[in-house]
This record gives C-alpha cells, sequence and structure tokens, in this order.
C-alpha cells in the first residue's frame, strides 16, 4: 500500500493529553461511573487505520513539543510487540510538505519532498495480514476506547441457585493523540507506487494556498 498526502504543521505542535490513563475509581458499585485519568503523550496522529489494540496496520504520526525529535514525522507498523519506526526530517515549519508513506518490496519507506527518508526498513510483517477490528482510516487522531463506564448486574438463575452478572455500560467514545494542521490531496493506494510517481505527485498535484 502507499499514502501520499500534503501536511501543513505549525511550530508548535500540542502536548496531548488524552483519556488513556488507569480507570478512576478502579472499583465501583452496580450503578456507579468510572472514567480514564488524563495522561501525556509524546506524539500527535496524523492519520491511521489503527483501533485500540496493540495491532498497527499504518499509522503516521507527528512528534510535538515534550519530545527531543519535535516536528518530526513517524511511520509506524507493526502486530504486537514486532513493531518497526522510521522518522523522517523535522516538518513544523508551517509550510506545505509532501509525504509518502508505503510498504514496497518488503520494506517500509518514508519519503519527505521526493526524498527516501531514514534507510527502508525491512517489514517484519510484510507477509502477514494486520487486522485491527476494522479496516476503516482516520484523519486527525485515533480512536481508543471510551472515556467513562458503568458498571451494570443483573440477577442471573441457575441450577445452583441465583448470582449477579456484572458487566461495564460504556460512554463518551474516546479519541486521542489529536493533531494540530492542515492536509491536503490525501491520496490512499492498494500498492506500492514508484519514485517517478512520487515525483509527480510532488511536483503537479497540489492545489494553491
Amino acid at each position: 500500500f502507499a499514502l501520499s498526502v500534503w501536511i501543513k504543521a505549525p511550530v508548535s505542535q500540542s502536548v496531548t493529553s488524552s483519556f488513556t490513563g488507569q480507570w478512576r475509581p478502579l472499583k465501583t458499585n452496580i450503578g456507579e461511573t468510572s472514567q480514564r485519568r488524563l495522561k501525556d503523550h509524546t506524539y500527535n496522529v496524523i492519520t491511521t487505520s489503527r483501533q485500540w489494540s496493540a495491532n498497527v496496520p499504518w499509522e503516521l504520526q507527528i512528534y510535538n513539543s515534550s519530545h527531543s525529535e519535535k516536528g518530526k514525522l513517524r511511520f509506524s507498523r507493526g502486530k504486537g510487540s514486532a513493531e518497526t519506526n522510521i522518522t523522517s526530517s523535522v516538518i513544523n515549519d508551517n509550510a506545505w510538505h509532501h509525504v509518502v508513506m508505503q510498504v514496497a518490496t518488503g520494506s517500509m519507506q518514508l519519503w519527505l519532498d521526493g526524498v527516501l527518508q531514514e534507510s527502508a526498513k525491512t517489514d517484519p510483517v510484510a507477509n502477514e495480514f494486520i487486522y485491527d477490528r476494522s479496516t476503516d482510516v482516520f484523519i486527525g487522531a485515533r480512536p481508543w476506547g471510551y472515556k467513562t463506564r458503568q458498571k451494570t448486574g443483573q440477577t442471573q438463575r441457575n441450577i445452583g441457585g441465583e448470582g449477579l452478572i456484572t458487566s461495564y455500560k460504556n460512554k463518551a467514545k474516546n479519541w486521542i493523540y489529536p493533531f494540530k494542521g492542515s492536509l491536503n490531496q490525501y491520496r490512499l493506494f492498494n500498492r506500492a507506487i514508484t519514485t517517478a510517481e512520487i515525483t509527480s505527485l510532488k511536483t503537479y498535484y497540489r492545489d494553491s494556498d
């Protein structure tokens, strides 16, 4: 696959606080609600096909102001603990930059303004199908569970008598790592694209400001 997109990121990429911490209170009674704690993160998500598991079909991130490599892009892909990352030069100069990330001939590639960033890395899961709950694509943030949950319960009869079955009713869908900036000419391909195609997309296919 390949993704081609123009990105304009401001000098300051906000440090995000998202509801990804532990549930508080951890223990609740029937009818009570708990909420995830806010947690700071070092990067923001520009676009992703990741949901909220450890599987990452693909994700394009930008390091925010709390990271030593702030303003650099990161292309992540992997399955479970086998995750590979490629970074780029900085782009947080409030100017338009053309970005291509792709998996080509078994390797991961990240291109910035027509230049291949960091030596292409072997894709450890090139021959595996990476699935994460759906085939949806998200722009500007990543979905991740829910902010709050309410404990519910119902009495269930069985051979030994009655028992209380408890569960949680999730509330307030959670979006995390929000990106601050602009995108243009967002294009997804079901194949890798050539160097000539990357050059063409960079040279001819962006609307004027």
